[in-house]
């Protein structure tokens, strides 16, 4: 990539052109989850508030939720839009107008939160309400989710932590991070390790098995 040849490097949150050089979050995963919280409401309508399509992040989301509604039997509708108040307040708008009431969606799941800001005005504006009419859940985690006039629920995913993770200097370790099923397991799996003979303090050596157990890992696999 232009101004990082030959420089170690990490993307963070988005696959860069370089295979391997990368830290994502585990966007299939945050979309289940969604879809697993409301469904469990006995929602069949869901919509997905995102930004451009051409966004890595977006791209996996969308592709996620278009996956999983389909194997649940879930109605998905997608609206891309910038991620501005203003994007949140026009998809959202778009989806009330078109949308016959009989078949609007009940739950939307929103990528940004500037975007969420602009979906909740927008349902004020249309006579609506949170989560009376619609359900909403915002994939961006934020604190003042809690002090909004409506709590708005949040899938969590600490970017933050993600920062944590050194690249390794290590031929075959490379630096990504995935969720992947296993025997109706799911399991975390690490494709590279830091060591302190590479000049890494114990905290980044062992930042690796910390992320693991805060997800929720109770078991762990050293290889």
């Amino acid at each position: 990539a232009p101004g990082v040849a030959g420089v170690p490097h990490v993307y963070v949150n988005r696959r860069g052109p370089d295979h391997g050089h990368d830290v994502v979050m585990d966007e299939p995963g945050a979309v289940r989850l969604f879809l697993e919280h409301v469904a469990g409401f006995g929602h069949r309508r869901v919509a997905l508030i995102d930004g451009a399509p051409d966004v890595d992040t977006v791209h996996r989301r969308v592709s996620a939720a278009r996956r999983h509604c389909a194997a649940r039997g879930i109605s998905l509708t997608v609206r891309h839009a910038a991620m501005t108040e203003d994007g949140g307040w026009d998809a959202m708008t778009r989806i009330l107008r078109r949308s016959p009431p009989g078949g609007r969606p009940t739950a939307c799941g929103v990528g940004s939160l500037n975007q969420l800001f602009g979906v909740m005005a927008a349902l004020r504006a249309a006579g609506g309400e949170a989560p009376g009419q619609m359900s909403v859940v915002s994939f961006d985690e934020d604190a003042c989710l809690a002090f909004l006039e409506v709590p708005v629920t949040s899938v969590s995913m600490p970017l933050a932590e993600l920062g944590g993770f050194p690249g390794s200097t290590v031929p075959g370790h490379t630096p990504v991070a995935r969720s992947v099923p296993m025997d109706g397991v799911r399991v975390l799996v690490f494709l590279g390790r830091a060591h302190l003979y590479e000049g890494l303090s114990p905290a980044a050596v062992v930042h690796g098995v910390r992320t693991a157990v805060a997800a929720g890992c109770r078991a762990v696999v050293l290889t």
